[in-house]
């Protein structure tokens, strides 16, 4: 029962329900000290006579002067409160809705951020994030907290910032964050979000759309009127894509979902054996509505599953090769259909291009162990030997060279990279065991560390 079907039904809520309103009412009387409220109410009033803001900085500033707070337990404290008036709000929003719980709300969110945006003024080495005259400058942008998009790219932005220099090891996949957030500012996109929509979204969402609109922009693919369909906060980060590709699938007169379906139909004309049509769907979910056109869903979902986790993609075709499975030759004429819808790019997770380089930490991505381990070849040549040294799944691998581009035969063209295996652990040296050799890129799964970021030696 949810909290709310127990007011409905003149209860207390449970325990658990408890303790979130707990947590968050520690976490808002946590940083009631700072005034969340009165921080909010003086960012759009420069005459208001509150001195609050000030003395907020006062107060951070002479904390790191003294020596008794550095900037990473700034950064820590102020995300931990984050999350907690997080629960907090959400947990009252689902028992009251109304107009003054959510104007009380925006206003505590409002605070929140611009605590942050303070916390990011005095920590940072550069001067990026600056709160003048009332106003919040990120990159001499400046950002309205009144107005629900820009308050969630501020937020995001300050985030990401923080994680530059509480993470160094994660820094050139913060950067590319900020750009893509950034970016997202400047292009006037009609994304609209209603005041309620989030209390605040998790970011992946802005990245999402950002990275799948700069993307449709770039190949001159046609624009939605409106962005403001599917995202509320019963949808996932993936919605703003899978929505996306939706409009498409009936705009894009270069890659419609006729030209789609066309495609894939020819491939399975030439398929002799017989096979689980479920296999062949990247979401065998969408054969399970009869209310929708499978297909139209189909569409929508190898092109948000392509984009938003191209690493499960990849591993899923795998599995089918490895399995002898017929529908890959299907499941693979999909994924060739959307690599050409997004201009030849392959990517990782949520937008994030696939293109390996030197230096770049990898996980070993094998979804069948069983059928033995991957060889470290001393050539760039598909020749096993029991002698070579192996990898599994999960194991990590950094790049040392290549690649060589290498004709399969079974799987045509296929390129190859030098690797040495070893394991990575967050923020340390890569710890390598000596073994060295050429594996296929379709082994490389999720990056762990990318050649321009940092790392311990």
């Amino acid at each position: 029962m949810t909290a709310k079907q127990e007011q409905d039904q003149g209860r207390q809520p449970g325990r658990q329900g408890n303790r979130i309103a707990n947590l968050g009412r520690l976490a808002v009387a946590g940083l009631a000290i700072y005034g969340l409220a009165r921080i909010a109410q003086e960012i759009p009033t420069p005459s208001d006579s509150s001195n609050n803001i000030p003395s907020i900085r006062r107060h951070i500033i002479s904390q790191l002067d003294l020596g008794r707070n550095d900037p990473e337990s700034f950064i820590l404290d102020y995300r931990s409160a984050k999350i907690g008036f997080l629960q907090y709000a959400n947990y009252n929003l689902n028992l009251d809705r109304s107009p003054g719980t959510i104007d009380e709300i925006n206003l505590q969110r409002k605070g929140i951020v611009t605590y942050g945006v303070l916390i990011a003024q005095e920590v940072l080495p550069d001067e990026s994030v600056r709160l003048e005259d009332h106003k919040v400058k990120i990159y001499d942008t400046i950002f309205n907290l009144d107005d629900e998009f820009d308050l969630y790219l501020a937020d995001a932005l300050v985030n990401q910032k923080l994680t530059t220099l509480l993470h160094k090891e994660s820094g050139f996949e913060a950067e590319q964050k900020i750009q893509d957030l950034m970016w997202l500012k400047n292009h006037k996109l009609p994304v609209k979000f209603q005041r309620d929509t989030y209390i605040l979204p998790d970011e992946e969402v802005l990245i999402n759309l950002s990275r799948f609109y700069q993307t449709v922009v770039e190949l001159g693919y046609p624009i939605p009127k409106n962005i403001d369909y599917g995202v509320n906060n019963k949808a996932d980060r993936n919605t703003v894509v899978r929505e996306g590709a939706r409009f498409q699938a009936h705009e894009n007169e270069v890659f419609s979902q006729d030209k789609f379906d066309t495609f894939v139909e020819q491939v399975k004309l030439q398929i002799t054996s017989p096979y689980n049509e479920r296999d062949s769907y990247i979401n065998p979910g969408v054969l399970d509505n009869p209310n929708v056109s499978s297909n139209f869903e189909d569409y929508a979902e190898t092109i948000s599953r392509y984009f938003t986790d191209g690493v499960g993609f990849r591993r899923q075709l795998n599995l089918l090769w490895e399995t002898g499975n017929p529908a890959y030759a299907v499941l693979r004429a999909k994924y060739d259909y959307v690599r050409l819808f997004f201009g030849g790019k392959e990517y990782l997770y949520g937008g994030q291009v696939f293109e390996p380089k030197v230096g770049d930490i990898f996980k070993i991505s094998d979804p069948d162990p069983s059928r033995g381990p991957i060889y470290l070849r001393p050539e760039p040549v598909f020749v096993d030997n029991p002698d070579y040294p192996t990898v599994f799944d999960d194991y990590s691998a950094r790049i040392v060279a290549g690649p060589v581009l290498v004709n399969t035969r079974s799987r045509g063209f296929r390129r190859m990279w030098k690797v040495e295996s070893g394991f990575y652990y967050s923020g340390q040296a890569f710890d390598t065991n000596g073994s060295q050799g050429w594996i296929s890129e379709d082994w490389l799964g999720a990056i762990e560390v990318h050649t321009e970021d940092s790392l311990p030696h």
